[in-house]
């Protein structure tokens, strides 16, 4: 398991925010690494906000495993307030594996819960994302 931490490069009136990730790996076993670069469409004086993520997770293997390539169907849901600054997206964050034979069983479980404050007349957007896999490994025997 390793604790993902986001750090935001924020540009005033940009609408790009690009997460960088410091990975420490508590597990010889597992190493993930995350490209998550959401993608923002910010309206001028406006709180409807839709944020798109491509989330495709890489991982690096120990000998007799095979590469796991996880399918994700992140659908944002949005409870839209009117004339409302808060803004909660809920994800339904599903895995899907291909294991092949001689691999581990590999079920990471994600709690991608993003938390925006939204000030009223700005594009200015500072997510905060915690983002902790956990992981059931079991060897095959």
């Amino acid at each position: 398991m390793c604790l993902l931490t986001p750090k935001f490069d924020l540009t005033p009136h940009s609408s790009f925010l690009t997460p960088k990730f410091d990975l420490t790996p508590h597990s010889s076993l597992l190493t993930p690494n995350f490209d998550l670069t959401p993608k923002f469409d910010l309206t001028p004086h406006s709180s409807l906000l839709t944020p798109n993520f491509d989330l495709t997770p890489k991982f690096d293997l120990t000998p007799h495993s095979s590469l796991l390539t996880p399918n994700f169907d992140l659908t944002p849901k949005f409870d839209l307030t009117p004339h409302s600054s808060l803004l909660t997206p809920n994800f339904d964050l599903t895995p899907k594996f291909d294991l092949t034979p001689h691999s581990s069983f590999l079920t990471p479980n994600f709690d991608l819960t993003p938390k925006f404050d939204l000030t009223p007349h700005s594009s200015l957007l500072t997510p905060n994302f915690d983002l902790t896999p956990n992981f059931d490994l079991t060897p095959h025997s």
